[in-house]
């Protein structure tokens, strides 16, 4: 992991901010109803997720928390900004899910029965 200062998003000029929009967890749920995750990381000079600094905060399903942090080296973001040259930060980031059932009678696809939501 890299050393040197790291900031919390109240102390930068700009934030890091989330470049990659089309990256999920990889998630199978084997019930329906809404599951969420907060993990929390360092985001580097680069844009980069530190992997290293990533823990679930909090979670309503310990795989699904897993499943968010196994996601985390795919994240690229535009590095936080601060006295115009580019810092690490502390992020923040809040994963859901509403988990649906098929009306179809077959088992829901990952399209049809994970609809990504703020639970």
């Amino acid at each position: 992991m890299a050393l040197g200062t790291v900031y919390r998003d109240c102390a930068v000029d700009t934030k890091a901010k989330l470049t990659s929009n089309d990256i999920h967890p990889d998630y199978r749920p084997t019930q329906t109803g809404c599951i969420s995750a907060d993990v929390e990381y360092v985001v580097d000079e680069k844009g980069m997720v530190e992997t290293k600094s990533a823990h679930v905060v909090r979670t309503t399903k310990d795989t699904f928390g897993e499943a968010v942090l196994s996601m985390l080296p795919r994240l690229r973001y535009e590095p936080a900004m601060r006295d115009g040259v580019p810092v690490r930060q502390i992020v923040v980031d809040h994963q859901s899910m509403a988990l649906g059932v098929s009306t179809t009678g077959r088992a829901p696809s990952k399209a049809a029965g994970q609809i990504p939501a703020r639970c």
